[in-house]
């Protein structure tokens, strides 16, 4: 059972150039992070209050250490409670 969604780096980005935002179906941010340690618990709102159940869509941007190249990481997650 995953408590949190949150990428698993091993090495090779710049962990102070990092972002994750997940959106629900409107297209509206319900979290934003800039800390690699942080994931998203599936509550949104400063209330921290239960997303509802169902598809959500992240992007993930990082900056790679070695090409200073930014990367874009977009996928969906399943909330299910």
């Amino acid at each position: 059972h995953n408590q949190t969604f949150k990428p698993v780096f091993t090495s090779g980005i710049d962990f102070y150039n990092y972002s994750m935002l997940i959106y629900n179906r409107w297209g509206m941010v319900v979290f934003e992070t800039h800390d690699v340690a942080v994931g998203w618990d599936g509550s949104f709102g400063n209330e921290g209050l239960d997303a509802q159940s169902g598809v959500y869509t992240y992007s993930i941007i990082v900056k790679m250490v070695e090409t200073d190249e930014r990367k874009i990481i977009a996928g969906h997650v399943n909330l299910i409670r």
